[in-house]
């Protein structure tokens, strides 16, 4: 009995491994990795690339992984850089009819894990879950961002949940950043500048940024980056959009300065400099597009409050003549409810869900062309 038992688990261990070796062997590489391509293109307004594809599980794995934002003109943000990415797909979620996604990246040493709950909506992917974790990510994993890229040791914790079961503007959760003591030895993009002030390495003593999200607009409860050179607070707040790559910051950044930095350095961020020799900056338009901006002290100081407008009648004054005399109230109260009813026939007017979609396309649009019209900061 024991024989039988050993032969059958032998040839199922062999069965498994030679439907594995096989479809490895015979898996479509290139084939699935232009699919994916074009799934990402079609569905999104994001653009996917990799080099190649693998199986991996009940999943599959890409190297040389690169997805970027693409607005309406057609042009590219690069967002992810990867050296590998492996997913498997939920049996359940297929169930439901949402397809569950989790898996892992891979950037140089780091990684970070990941989890999305998405189904396909009327105008792309619908975002209903989404988490990120990693624990040590190094520092020469991070992303280039605005163009520059970190070179150190140490790394961050990073710690992102999202539920947006009603929509990812109405999304609930956190985001949290730490991390202690990473050394920034250099940034080869401005190396040569970097040691012409003698300002590296750069040490972070601490780091702690903690946004929470409620009904999707996210609050700085904590915001504070401390390193040798000096102090970064940051708040203010980041809003949600439906299509989570159309999210919206506005974030201050107020600086403190240490006496390491040099003077030519310092006089480089004189447009931002406050009186009390702070330095401030803002962050206003699409998080993965917009870009610093210099807060000058005159900017700084709070408006003058100007007197209230009159509004209705009491604005309106009489020209005079018996003529333009304005109507009397009499005649003007018979326009009432009925007077502004539909007429038969006409189109209703749109519905809250579509006037919701209508404002946050034309709000889009205002923040492409501002941005457009908008000079780099003077760092």
């Amino acid at each position: 009995m024991m024989k039988r038992i050993g032969l059958g688990a032998a040839g199922a261990a062999w069965f498994v491994f030679v439907f594995w070796a096989v479809y490895r062997l015979t898996f479509p590489s290139a084939a699935v990795a232009d699919r994916l391509a074009w799934e990402v293109q079609e569905r999104t307004d994001f653009a996917l690339s990799l080099e190649s594809s693998h199986p991996w599980w009940l999943g599959i794995g890409g190297t040389d992984v690169k997805l970027a934002s693409v607005d309406r003109r057609g042009n590219a943000t690069p967002l992810v850089a990867a050296d590998a990415v492996r997913a498997r797909l939920g049996l359940f979620g297929l169930l439901t009819g949402s397809a569950r996604v989790s898996g892992d990246v891979t950037m140089g040493e780091g990684g970070v894990g990941f989890y999305v709950d998405a189904s396909q909506g009327e105008r792309g992917a619908d975002i209903h879950e989404i988490e990120l974790k990693a624990d040590q990510f190094p520092v020469n994993a991070i992303p280039p961002m605005g163009g520059f890229s970190l070179q150190g040791r140490g790394g961050f914790d990073i710690d992102a949940e999202l539920d947006a079961a009603d929509g990812m503007n109405k999304a609930d959760g956190h985001l949290r950043l730490g991390g202690k003591d990473v050394i920034i030895e250099t940034i080869p993009e401005a190396e040569a500048l970097l040691k012409t002030f003698d300002v590296l390495p750069v040490v972070i003593d601490d780091l702690d940024i903690d946004v929470e999200f409620v009904g999707g607009k996210g609050q700085f409860e904590a915001g504070r980056l401390v390193t040798t050179l000096g102090t970064l607070e940051l708040s203010g707040t980041v809003t949600l959009a439906k299509r989570i790559e159309r999210s919206k910051c506005a974030v201050d950044l107020e600086i403190t300065l240490t006496d390491a930095i040099p003077p030519a350095v310092k006089s480089m961020l004189a447009s931002a400099k406050q009186p009390n020799d702070h330095y401030k900056y803002e962050i206003r338009g699409i998080c993965s597009r917009a870009m610093p901006s210099p807060v000058t002290a005159r900017k700084a100081r709070a408006p003058r409050p100007r007197p209230a407008k009159a509004r209705g009648a009491a604005a309106k004054r009489p020209r005079g003549g018996a003529a333009r005399a304005t109507k009397p109230t009499a005649e003007l109260g018979k326009r009432g409810p009925a007077a502004r009813a539909t007429p038969a026939g006409r189109d209703l007017p749109p519905a809250d869900e579509d006037i919701e979609e209508l404002e946050e396309d034309d709000e889009a649009l205002e923040d492409e062309e501002l941005e457009e019209e908008l000079e780099p900061a003077d760092f």
